[in-house]
């Protein structure tokens, strides 16, 4: 949801792109996503540890918080 505010208050420039990656990401399975971490978790030996998760969450969310905050303060700006 946050990300459907952010397009529909600030719409960027190329939005059939930024759509299509969307759709995209969906369908991307879960297990081609999942293994390259496992494998490199498991040569760092993070199996089972609180910092895989750590990074995981971060890698996971850390772009689209960068991009609605960047949505954001344009936004202030404008106004």
């Amino acid at each position: 949801m946050p990300a459907a505010y952010a397009l529909a208050i600030r719409p960027v420039a190329k939005w059939r792109d930024v759509l299509f990656f969307f759709i995209s990401v969906k369908f991307l399975p879960i297990v081609a996503s999942i293994f390259p971490i496992y494998v490199y978790a498991e040569k760092w030996n993070l199996i089972g540890t609180r910092q895989i998760l750590v990074i995981l969450y971060i890698a996971i969310n850390l772009p689209l918080a960068i991009w609605m905050m960047r949505s954001f303060f344009m936004e202030v700006r404008a106004s």
